[in-house]
């Protein structure tokens, strides 16, 4: 699914919590995506990155996506999105270190896709 939307400003949290930016966006449109975390490619310009992409909960508004191999400000940039494969469902977590936990094993899921991937 092609998606576009415009990089706004999120709280930060994956930043600090693990060292993972990421790109929080805002649509013009309704995103009817399942939630979940998604391995697909992000486009920035004319350049393509793969990335992971988180889609929340219906009624949260949270979209964000890690770009592998990127470095710089995308803040009011706006991004082409495909995503390609769900990767795993939406769990709700009770601790951070939960979170953590499922954050890291969907990266490596991630970079596990895009090592195969041709």
């Amino acid at each position: 699914m092609r998606l576009s939307g415009t990089v706004i400003r999120g709280q930060g949290f994956a930043t600090i919590a693990f060292g993972l930016p990421t790109a929080n966006l805002e649509f013009n449109e309704v995103v009817s995506l399942e939630p979940g975390v998604y391995v697909g490619y992000v486009y920035v310009g004319q350049a393509r990155y793969a990335a992971v992409i988180y889609s929340g909960p219906q009624g949260s508004e949270k979209f964000e996506t890690h770009l592998f191999d990127f470095s710089g400000d995308l803040y009011g940039q706006k991004l082409e999105i495909d995503t390609v494969k769900l990767i795993s469902h939406h769990v709700p977590w009770e601790t951070e270190e939960q979170m953590q936990t499922k954050v890291a094993a969907d990266i490596q899921t991630a970079k596990d896709y895009f090592s195969t991937a041709s």
